[in-house]
């Protein structure tokens, strides 16, 4: 099926070493379509299609794609490149022409290109090799023996490298079967449990918003009772997990719970796994990992799996080859891994980065604010929880704060939805005049 997708293609005029945007909903075709990207070497660089049209405007600046594929033609037939429908590529069949054997293929080439949030607002395309990816997922299904007695369950968005590393190549690298369902939502939390019931998953990914949000909203037994009769492996990974959290949804479905630690340019750090669990710490670093600390306590990492660097740029090491991760963290006497803090000026709300600048730029075109502050705040069902601190205008009208979230929505996408307006009389300011987050983060937003 891969070689018929990667045949369609190339009948759309994208040869090796062209980049292939995916822009659509979880769907098998959408990883078949990753392996023909891969079959042809050439580069998958996957869109989520919930960003608004600004931040995929910025990704689309900084590459030249030969074909965008995607879900929603009429949406992006603007677009400069052949656009396909993802619906209209094969889905059974061989292509006639042989496309040689994915043994033979250059898998340090760059395969996969994926954009995240940075502190400057600026998506930053991070670039992976299959070789990398390939690496990192069997180190990690070492620690749990992975194998083809596993059942995966994928539910994450297909696009996020989380929803392609963990959820589709460690199971195929595994040889473990893989159920797909639905991106995880609120709508859905009610039918949750009935895909995996019905296919005998025994290992799920989570991130600790799914967690909370089954624990508050899964009024059902469906899952109490599947997951008291099966033995499930719960891997816990993308944001830090509360202590609370882990013991009520352990207690509650009976599911043991392993927390891990990773990013976009050096995948996975470090994990939990059933012999080595330590509350608060996200376990031990993998093989092929060294870590060391700068003055501040900042985690900085090598990895044998190692990103290729930045979309038009090659950066983002220092001088030893070591990536600043922007946590701040410490090893104990076992060698156990505690993040204790944040350096980088980002907000991970459910998951998901969140460039305050960016949404701070949305907002500064409304001129009833007069000035803005955008900050993340602990939040136990999504990590964080984005906040807007704000002086009024004289302009300023009730309705503005609602305006301007549907603004940040339609140009950045839902995830970047501001949870909380606070108006202020003054932004505090440190002594270089600055606006003051620190400050901001020890509020006391209660009042």
């Amino acid at each position: 099926m891969a070689r018929a997708v990667l045949a369609s293609l190339r009948g759309a005029g994208a040869q090796k070493g062209d980049t292939i945007v995916c822009v659509a909903e979880n769907r098998i075709e959408l990883l078949v379509l990753y392996m023909a990207i891969l079959l042809g070497g050439m580069r998958a660089v996957p869109i989520d299609p919930l960003k608004g049209k600004m931040e995929i405007a910025a990704i689309l600046k900084q590459i030249e794609p030969a074909v965008f594929v995607t879900d929603e033609p009429t949406r992006f037939s603007s677009v400069n490149a052949r656009v396909l429908d993802i619906a209209s590529l094969p889905q059974n069949g061989e292509a006639q022409e042989s496309m040689g054997d994915i043994e033979s293929l250059n898998t340090d080439e760059v395969f996969l290109v994926t954009f995240t949030s940075g502190t400057t607002g600026t998506p930053k395309g991070v670039m992976h090799s299959f070789g990398n990816l390939a690496k990192s997922a069997e180190v990690f299904s070492s620690r749990f023996n992975f194998g083809p007695d596993n059942v995966f369950y994928h539910n994450l968005p297909m696009t996020y490298m989380a929803g392609i590393l963990n959820q589709f190549i460690q199971p195929l690298l595994a040889g473990a079967t893989l159920v797909v369902g639905p991106r995880f939502s609120v709508s859905n939390i009610s039918s949750f449990w009935r895909v995996p019931s019905a296919h005998d998953v025994n290992l799920f990914w989570f991130n600790p918003s799914m967690l909370a949000l089954l624990l508050k909203l899964d009024r059902g037994t469906e899952g109490i009772e599947f997951a008291r009769n099966i033995q499930i492996i719960g891997c816990v990974g993308t944001a830090p997990l509360s202590m609370r959290i882990k013991h009520e949804f352990s207690e509650r479905y009976g599911i043991a719970l392993y927390e891990s630690y990773g990013s976009s340019e050096t995948l996975f750090i470090a994990t939990e796994w059933p012999d080595a669990s330590e509350a608060g710490s996200v376990g031990k670093p993998l093989d092929g990992i060294s870590l060391r600390f700068a003055d501040d306590t900042e985690l900085c990492v090598k990895a044998d799996w190692m990103f290729k660097g930045y979309v038009g740029r090659i950066d983002g090491l220092d001088a030893e080859g070591y990536f600043p991760s922007g946590d701040l963290g410490k090893l104990d006497e076992q060698g156990r891994l505690f993040i204790t803090g944040r350096k980088k000026d980002l907000i991970i709300r459910g998951g998901i980065n969140i460039s305050p600048s960016t949404v701070e730029t949305v907002l500064v075109a409304h001129p009833e604010f007069e000035e803005v502050a955008v900050v993340g705040l602990p939040d136990e069902t999504r990590g964080e929880k984005t906040v807007c601190f704000y002086v009024k205008h004289a302009s300023f009208k009730e309705s503005a704060c609602q305006r301007a979230n549907a603004d940040v929505v339609a140009k950045l996408g839902s995830a970047y939805r501001i949870d909380r307006f606070i108006a202020m009389d003054a932004l505090p300011r440190n002594i270089n005049g600055k606006i003051d987050t620190n400050a901001l983060r020890n509020y006391d937003h209660r009042a």
